[in-house]
């Protein structure tokens, strides 16, 4: 026999709210999943701060608020993947410090913007791989934060498909000249000017 047991927001609630229960929690791993809602994520994460990642992917039902409560005080935190959660802005990030952490993802955040950028990057200089494809709202000054503010520690950044970059190549330019260790850059579509003019710039 085949059974499928559909488990609703509420029930997750319920059984989340159990003082027991996620107090020994280090990893929050969602994908796909209607159910996961603000309320699901500020009742697991309220109960620990030991959480060492965060993984949150194409959940539509969670907002700011809940990003606020999932990151909220978690000082230990080493990974925050926040991927095609197209509801969530710069509100979200407010919140998220953690001397440790290391790698963020939040590609396909397309209400995301330059203000989001510069809360996690002032507030975060350990950040070492970051991960910004598709995050369509995103211009230069997300660029210029990243390099003055965790430019030395970079290794790894991907900027696929950034629509809003009104001098990317200038931009690029800055990048190189505050992050000594990247060792990894993706640029698809990146650049709206020709080979040409691109030299010019990193050689003047």
């Amino acid at each position: 026999m085949n059974l499928k047991i559909r488990i609703d927001s509420q029930q997750c609630v319920r059984l989340f709210t159990n003082p027991a229960f996620g107090q020994n929690l280090t990893e929050l791993d969602f994908y796909l999943s209607d159910q996961i809602t603000d309320e699901v994520l500020d009742c697991l994460a309220s109960s620990t701060s030991k959480l060492r990642r965060i993984s949150i992917v194409e959940c539509q039902n969670v907002t700011d608020l809940g990003i606020i409560s999932a990151t909220i005080g978690q000082r230990n935190l080493r990974m925050l993947e926040l991927r095609n959660l197209r509801t969530i802005t710069s509100e979200a990030f407010k919140y998220v410090s953690s001397p440790h952490l290391s790698g963020v993802d939040l590609s396909g955040c397309t209400e995301l913007t330059s203000e989001g950028i510069f809360y996690l990057v002032h507030q975060n200089p350990s950040i070492r791989c970051l991960y910004l494809n598709h995050c369509r709202n995103l211009d230069d000054q997300a660029l210029y934060d990243i390099a003055q503010c965790i430019g030395e520690n970079l290794h790894i950044l991907e900027l696929d498909f950034l629509p809003n970059m009104t001098d990317p190549a200038r931009t690029l330019h800055q990048l190189s000249q505050r992050c000594p260790k990247i060792s990894q850059l993706s640029l698809c579509n990146f650049f709206d000017v020709s080979m040409t003019e691109l030299i010019t710039i990193f050689v003047s």
